[in-house]
């Protein structure tokens, strides 16, 4: 069991009962962008794109089935968005506009599975929050590999061709 603390109160407890699986106990990072999470889990993920990752608080569980399947758990009661930087960490709720601040509900659970091999990604998710929402959702990531050598040759040849213009 390792407990590790980290900037802007951090702090999670990790259990690692085998090389496929992982469980996070505390407050730890789900945004994928600053590494947190190793790629986009539906619902699960944020990616604030700005200096302040986001952040949940409750417990994180990861569950590799074969090498190509993932399935992930995440049970949430409060959370940090780059939109929470004057606040610090809130509780799970929706904004109220009337009163420009978040009313507090139930925790929010979420569960999602991924199968990926060297050039795909399919991934579902859903999340259920009772008093206010249920969420589905899904992220399909196709990459095409592009021949490197193709490019290579090309770039050399404009190289070339860009100094002889440059001589005359």
């Amino acid at each position: 069991m390792v407990i590790k603390v980290l900037a802007f109160a951090l702090g999670a407890v990790k259990i690692k009962p085998s090389e496929n699986s992982l469980l996070k106990l505390g407050r730890f990072g789900t945004d994928y962008s600053y590494g947190s999470l190793p790629y986009r889990i539906p619902l699960m993920a944020g990616s604030s794109q700005r200096t302040l990752p986001t952040v949940s608080e409750g417990a994180l569980g990861y569950w590799a089935l074969t090498p190509n399947i993932d399935l992930w758990g995440m049970w949430r009661s409060r959370v940090f968005l780059w939109t929470d930087s004057t606040t610090g960490i809130r509780d799970e709720g929706v904004y109220n506009s009337q009163t420009g601040k978040y009313d507090k509900h139930r925790a929010r659970s979420f569960l999602a599975a991924s199968w990926h091999d060297d050039t795909s990604r399919y991934s579902l998710g859903g999340s259920v929050q009772k008093d206010v929402s249920n969420q589905i959702q899904s992220i399909l990531e196709k990459s095409i590999p592009l021949d490197p050598e193709l490019y290579v040759e090309r770039g050399v040849a404009r190289l070339l061709r860009a100094a002889r213009r440059f001589k005359s």
